[in-house]
């Protein structure tokens, strides 16, 4: 899905991530011509659960894109209930690392491209 917008005579284009169909990803690389993968870490290390274009996952795992990448909506729910969402980018052909802080910001930490040679995925202790 494309949205555009034309701001004095300039066209902006934006490209969403599928919202749904998003899975659980367990590979140690991603190929470089691949969809988004995204991982979730939490700083300091606690339990949550973060939605991820349908998937469902804690701190320490990863989804990948049904195809492509783009804006996509992240959810969580704080230890007291309240509700949150946050859209962060994710680009094809990377890893996007997000960490929920301990303030319960949602953050980007790293954005890795993917190829088969790349570190895997170990998140912050």
């Amino acid at each position: 899905m494309l949205r555009a917008a034309i701001t004095i005579g300039a066209v902006i284009v934006g490209a969403c991530a599928p919202t749904v169909g998003w899975e659980r990803e367990t590979s140690r690389v991603c190929p470089e011509d691949g969809p988004a993968v995204v991982c979730i870490q939490a700083v300091p290390d606690r339990g949550v659960v973060l939605e991820v274009g349908g998937a469902e996952l804690v701190p320490g795992e990863c989804a990948r894109a049904p195809e492509g990448g783009g804006a996509l909506r992240v959810t969580w729910t704080d230890a007291r209930g309240g509700e949150h969402d946050q859209r962060i980018r994710a680009t094809r052909g990377r890893r996007t690392v997000i960490a929920l802080e301990a303030d319960g910001e949602l953050r980007v930490v790293a954005r890795i491209a993917c190829d088969a040679g790349m570190p895997p995925f170990v998140p912050i202790e």
